[in-house]
């Protein structure tokens, strides 16, 4: 695998869980003791290292019961039954850069048609009230030492039709609401919260991304889109849609916000396979910037849940009903894998892979430092070596096996680092087009395999176009005499 760190993509803002009222509950009832070292082995760089928190403004299905700050006297007051503020203050004491990310289920009842709060269609009439009293909840959050990094329009809009708190929002009527009532009120009130759109799943986010951009005046006041993973991973419509959503505007954030593990197997390895390949590597291959998994923890019953909600989501942790002991869930070491490793400010760097069942995604770090996950997605024993300038670390992995790689480049690799170019190409109807850097004295390509398929001379040619009529359906690898690498797919 070549690591190249002369090309980067999107930033990282980090790796996190949502504090739930559930979450919430549980954490407070640990002993100090306990619940001191749960906070540390969580939150700081000792432990799992996590630095992104999501909560809900007022109830979700993981809640004490149905509640909003607004339940019937249409006034706004700040309301935390399940004592989430204590939890975000404490962490907040173990991690002052801590980010929070804010997400509603359900806004008042008076909001929505038929007038409740579990399921149901937002009311347009309402843009305004909303807005206020989203304005209200993070104002209450800042005065309260709790400031909000980021806030969801709506979780999941396209879901309304359940026993607990959500809401049926659709594209057009989210865009009216933030170009007329959210985003204006957002400025006026001088308040920094970054504004995300959809936090819904991977399917239909295209769709509903463009109608929001078509929306008169919606589009100026949106940082960014968000995604969750219930829905299947593969095709266009799989993760590969956060790739959609971006290039809509590449100025625009995307941000992976839900995912949860199902059942209380320990140790379901499975499951961290899976999340692994799709969330961890796929979702920030895909330019996520950050990584937040569903409930950071629940009881051995799953819960406590809503009556009608979910009955077998697993939180990152086990915290036990009578507060007794917690221990790691799966989830647990899917974060582990880069939360750990990948600090609040690295860069996604480009990788590129000779064996396709080796899926990877690769970081610099703000201190240089270089982290690389890789899962070896076949059953065969692998023998790797992962590449940058004259550094090279071989690695055994056995199939079905995860490992982060960590390592900082020498003195002597840098200066071969300054030394590999960026190759700039585009392949399409068959014909790969070249713009070989200035220094390149020759190109080849390889098969996957890599078997040398043909040698290019350049002379001093500032642009090459190749057909590949004659090539075999495949994966080829073109390669420059600097030692730029670039995949191609016929």
């Amino acid at each position: 695998m070549y690591v190249d760190a002369s090309t980067t993509f999107q930033t990282m803002q980090g790796f996190g869980a949502a504090v739930t009222g559930s979450s919430a509950l549980l954490i407070n009832a640990l002993s100090e003791t306990n619940k001191a070292k749960f906070l540390n082995d969580v939150f700081s760089e000792s432990g799992l290292g996590l630095n992104y928190i999501r909560t809900t403004i007022g109830a979700s299905d993981f809640s004490s019961s149905v509640w909003t700050h607004d339940d019937g006297n249409r006034t706004f007051e700040f309301k935390d039954p399940e004592g989430v503020m204590t939890v975000l203050k404490a962490v907040r004491t173990l991690n002052p850069d801590l980010k929070i990310i804010a997400s509603a289920w359900s806004p008042p009842s008076y909001m929505k048609t038929y007038s409740n709060t579990t399921g149901w269609s937002y009311n347009t009439a309402y843009g305004d009230s909303l807005s206020n009293y989203y304005i209200h909840y993070l104002q209450a959050m800042k005065d309260n030492g709790i400031p909000v990094d980021a806030m969801t329009v709506q979780n999941e809009p396209l879901w309304g039709w359940a026993s607990y708190p959500c809401m049926y929002m659709p594209a057009n009527a989210q865009g009216f609401l933030v170009g007329n009532y959210l985003g204006p009120k957002l400025r006026s009130n001088n308040l920094s919260t970054k504004l995300y759109i959809y936090d819904h799943n991977w399917d239909n986010a295209l769709e509903y991304a463009t109608t929001v951009k078509k929306t008169l005046k919606a589009w100026q006041f949106v940082d960014g889109t968000t995604f969750h993973s219930y829905s299947s991973p593969d095709g266009a419509t799989g993760v590969a849609s956060q790739s959609y959503v971006k290039y809509l505007d590449m100025s625009k954030d995307i941000l992976f916000t839900e995912g949860t593990g199902w059942g209380s197997v320990k140790g379901d390895f499975g499951a961290t396979q899976w999340e692994v390949l799709h969330i961890m590597i796929e979702s920030v291959r895909n330019w996520a910037s950050g990584v937040i998994l569903w409930n950071l923890a629940l009881n051995e019953n799953y819960g406590p849940v809503i009556p009608g909600g979910p009955t077998n989501c697993r939180g990152v942790f086990e915290i036990k009903s009578d507060g007794s002991s917690y221990s790691e869930n799966a989830e647990y070491y899917t974060l582990a894998h880069l939360s750990k490793f990948v600090k609040p400010g690295a860069k996604r760097i480009n990788s590129i892979c000779f064996n396709s069942t080796i899926k990877n995604v690769a970081f610099v770090n703000p201190d240089g430092s270089r982290v690389a996950l890789l899962y070896n997605t076949s059953d065969l024993t692998i023998q790797i070596s992962i590449k940058e300038g004259n550094i090279s670390i071989p690695k055994k992995m056995t199939g079905g096996s995860i490992a982060t790689f960590v390592w900082s480049p020498d003195s002597n690799s840098s200066a071969n680092l300054m030394q590999v170019s960026v190759i700039k190409a585009y392949y399409e109807n068959g014909l790969l087009t070249v713009f070989p850097a200035s220094d390149v004295k020759y190109l080849d390509i390889y098969s996957v395999d890599g078997a040398k398929i043909r040698t290019i001379a350049v002379d001093g040619q500032e642009q090459i176009i190749l057909s590949t009529a004659y090539f075999a359906p495949g994966i080829y690898l073109l390669k420059d005499s600097l030692g730029g690498i670039l995949k191609f797919v016929k």
